[in-house]
């Protein structure tokens, strides 16, 4: 299943049941077997509900560690969240404390991008009818002019943007990879593995940082490049300046 719950399943199969063993110690541990098992097959919910079951009768720490990484199972990011800071309150010892506070801080992320998601597929209030429109004499009939042929638009600044979401695509990529190697660390059994993991994760999260803020720029910059070109047609002179440290988007006004 996990790391720690193999640990633990260990300790069960070779130590004897001492006399002063708490009363709800041995059916925690069968119970703990059996969501080990579960886990194992997918079924996180059946897992979630027999670590809780097995807390309830004997309150070991571990329990919640396990409980949580059962939840991320079922999809439920929140109730891991909270058994994960449970864990982290309850434990004398974590020795990976640090990866655990960084998975907290990485669930904490997505719970607030789906809430962020969720308040933007609310439907927008109806708009309140309009009141009853007073009689207007008509304005009059403008003199005639001829109409000039609409401005031609440069297609740079779309150029601009489909680089940016480019680099935001392969800073995702290595988002991805960052993740799957942090989750690697802290599931490994051995230290110099989950080092290993770790250190991988940091650099591609360097990766995905850089890409992503240089596409973000780019996106951005192209975006307001390519709206200054709309609106103000060819009177103005749009350039774009490179630096050192960035770039710019300048223009002329007519």
């Amino acid at each position: 299943m996990l790391r720690v719950l193999v640990l633990v399943a260990v300790v069960v199969g070779v130590t004897p049941v001492r006399a002063d063993t708490p009363a709800g110690k041995p059916a925690a541990l069968k119970l703990f077997a059996e969501a080990d098992k579960a886990y194992k097959h997918g079924d996180f919910e059946r897992a979630a509900q027999l670590l809780r079951e097995a807390y309830d009768l004997y309150p070991e720490p571990i329990l919640l560690y396990n409980l949580a990484r059962a939840l991320e199972g079922t999809g439920d990011i929140e109730g891991a969240v909270v058994n994960y800071e449970r864990y982290l309150g309850a434990a004398t010892t974590v020795e990976d404390r640090g990866a655990i506070e960084r998975r907290v801080v990485t669930l904490k992320q997505q719970i607030a991008t789906k809430e962020k998601a969720l308040a933007k597929d609310k439907p927008p209030p109806k708009p309140e009818p309009p009141p009853p429109a007073a009689a207007l004499t008509p304005p009059p009939s403008a003199p005639h002019e001829e109409i000039a042929p609409p401005p031609r638009h440069s297609v740079v600044p779309w150029v601009v943007v489909g680089l940016g979401a480019a680099a935001g695509g392969v800073g995702a990529y290595f988002g991805t990879r960052a993740k799957s190697e942090h989750d690697a660390a802290v599931s490994a059994m051995v230290q110099i593995d989950a080092q290993q993991h770790q250190a991988a994760a940091r650099d591609d999260a360097g990766r995905a940082n850089a890409l992503f803020i240089a596409g973000g720029v780019l996106t951005a910059g192209g975006v307001v490049w390519a709206i200054i070109d709309r609106s103000r047609g060819s009177r103005s002179k749009v350039s774009l300046q490179v630096h050192p440290r960035g770039f710019a988007v300048a223009w002329d006004w007519p």
